[in-house]
């Protein structure tokens, strides 16, 4: 009888230890699970925060893109910043970031950031179009500004020329001469705003530019020393000279500022084809890296572990052990005594 009731005690005391150790083993579970959700929900928070900054910062890429094709300064200074805080973000989603801790971004949501990737890097090289043309794109700037700033002389002492011509009843070819210049300035005027438009136009706009800055000369030289060949006797009104005078001088500095604009007209092709880019995959960039964030909140419910799921199933694993536990403990002191 004796030896029965040690062989029990013996049985008991070997549930007893296998309950103990299933405890331990069911809380270091439940502790693994809540650390890992816990450190990953920090990781999903970091995650989430860089694709919204890649939302945000592809609408600003847009705006200052457009902005610094047109010669914006400040532009070109926020297109450069936004540019290398996007591509701090892409980096930090792809690869993590070893000073922080992060982690690149897990393999349940590399598909939607493979996506966004793509899309990514052709507005990135886009962007790094643009921004190192930034000293072309600022010459040009200036280049137009002046221009724009010397038209409207030459237009009034052109028309000046054409009014005195007239008045003293000049041969016509002289007055017709003198007119088609008026002509010719506002083509100018007109060739050069659709250069700085950019487009599919610029180029003809350019080759057009070229050849009403010849005729323009040709003509002005005409009026002023005559030319045979073009039909045209020389002016000899002191006050209509004085007035193409003044016309020779400003245009003279025009075809300076003329002549940059020409340079850089395959360039400011380039640079708003990259703009009107950048302007589109924006768009792009902005739903695909919405998608790769409601992906990356999603990961704590598409996890099998760690996750919600298996954390509240272990804790009560261990709740269920602790109650086992608590009865087989309870039900062998009662048999002792």
């Amino acid at each position: 009888m004796s030896g029965n009731s040690t062989s029990q005690g013996r049985g008991r005391s070997l549930v007893i230890l296998f309950l103990m150790v299933l405890l331990f083993a069911s809380l270091a579970f439940v502790a693994t699970t809540f650390f890992l959700l816990t450190r990953n929900a920090s990781h999903e928070q970091v995650w989430i925060g860089l694709a919204t900054d890649v939302q945000v910062a592809s609408q600003q890429l847009s705006k200052s893109a457009g902005e610094a094709a047109g010669g914006n300064l400040e532009a070109f200074a926020e297109l450069s910043a936004t540019h290398q805080r996007m591509v701090r973000d892409m980096d930090s989603l792809r690869h993590g970031a070893a000073e922080t801790g992060l982690p690149p971004v897990p393999a349940d949501a590399t598909e939607p950031l493979d996506k966004l990737e793509a899309t990514w890097e052709r507005l990135s090289a886009n962007a790094a179009s643009i921004t190192e043309r930034e000293s072309l794109l600022l010459s040009l700037a200036d280049a137009s500004g002046a221009f724009f700033r010397i038209i409207p002389a030459i237009q009034e002492n052109t028309d000046d020329a054409v009014r005195e011509l007239t008045r003293i009843s000049a041969p016509p070819e002289q007055v017709f001469a003198a007119s088609r210049q008026l002509v010719l300035a506002d083509r100018m005027l007109r060739r050069v705003t659709e250069i700085l438009q950019g487009g599919s136009g610029a180029v003809s706009a350019a080759n057009a530019l070229k050849g009403e800055i010849r005729s323009f000369d040709q003509v002005l030289s005409a009026l002023v020393n005559g030319n045979q060949s073009m039909g045209i006797t020389a002016v000899r009104n002191q006050q209509a000279l004085t007035s193409l005078g003044r016309v020779r001088t400003q245009f003279g500095r025009a075809q300076t500022h003329l002549q940059t604009i020409l340079n850089s007209s395959s360039d400011m092709l380039e640079v708003r084809g990259a703009a009107d880019e950048i302007f589109l995959d924006s768009s792009d960039v902005f739903e695909k890296a919405a998608i790769l964030s409601d992906t990356v909140a999603n990961l704590p419910q598409s996890r099998e572990w760690p996750s919600p799921r298996t954390g509240v199933f272990g804790l009560a694993s261990m709740i269920a052990v602790v109650s086992l536990l608590v009865a087989s403990v309870i039900t062998s002191e009662r048999r002792r005594a």
